[in-house]
């Protein structure tokens, strides 16, 4: 749980929020190393439905294997390559 999101975490989980239940939406975050980009992506996954099902692309196998052990089950980490 991130203690206090920044403001760009904050427009993140509002987007998150506001498109929950949408058929189709997609998101990018572009953002450096050591920003938290996990930590926001870990915490807005499990702000979605349980019904409902995410794709969450990774650079490498090593970082789509560990946040796959970090987010709900209707969440997919994989990297491009093998989704």
């Amino acid at each position: 749980m991130i203690k206090e999101p920044s403001k760009y975490q904050q427009a993140i989980f509002s987007w998150i929020k506001d498109a929950a239940g949408a058929e189709r939406a997609s998101l990018m975050v572009d953002a450096k190393a050591g920003s938290g980009k996990t930590s926001t992506i870990v915490e807005a996954m499990g702000m979605l439905p349980r019904n409902q099902r995410a794709l969450a692309l990774c650079f490498n196998r090593h970082i789509a294997e560990e946040l796959q052990t970090r987010v709900p089950g209707n969440v997919q980490a994989s990297t491009l390559n093998s989704f």
